[in-house]
């Protein structure tokens, strides 16, 4: 009897390992594992109201869908230090700075920020457009749920649970046998 469940327990331990590895990598594919992550710089003011609409569109919209593909920096200008690094941005890039909010995206520049509608759809275009040339598939991400994915904790104790069912379920058939 301990021989059977010994050799159950390997089993199903040996079964879990098999769909836990291709599911793992297939979720890896799916994400883009190992593409290289966007660059988004954002200049703000947190007194700025354009500002703080960017950021909450960047919060509600961008970073729930494509969070995981971007790289985002986000400078308060006010801040020591945050002065020179616009002012170095704006030599590297060749545009002036000195107005908030100003997003650098892969090399684009987004000056300002209007509604979700026109700076928001622009900015989402450059993103998708970047994340595309990097070879993620945005089509699957758009129309894939935002669930999180299953935890290999979750699976195994999933199975350690079946496998306790199935020895509870032996060990009361043999004292079935045995009462007979």
């Amino acid at each position: 009897m301990k021989k059977n469940i010994i050799l159950l327990f390997i089993f199903i331990f040996t079964i879990s390992l098999s769909l836990i590895s291709p599911a793992a990598r297939a979720q890896e594919a799916e994400r883009g594992e190992g593409t290289e992550k966007i660059e988004y710089v954002l200049f703000h003011l947190e007194t700025c109201p354009h500002c703080r609409d960017e950021i909450r569109f960047l919060e509600k919209k961008i970073l729930p869908r494509y969070g995981e593909y971007i790289d985002l920096k986000m400078y308060e200008v006010r801040e020591e230090g945050n002065a020179d690094i616009f002012r170095q941005y704006g030599v590297y890039y060749n545009v002036e700075v000195g107005s908030v909010p100003l997003a650098i995206i892969s090399g684009e520049i987004v000056s300002g920020f209007g509604t979700d509608k026109t700076t928001g759809a622009q900015i989402l275009s450059i993103i998708e457009t970047k994340l595309t040339e990097k070879g993620v598939d945005i089509t699957a991400l758009a129309s894939a749920p935002t669930a999180r994915p299953i935890s290999p904790a979750f699976i195994y104790g999933g199975l350690i649970l079946a496998a306790a069912g199935i020895w509870y379920f032996f060990k009361r058939k043999n004292r079935q046998k045995r009462a007979n």
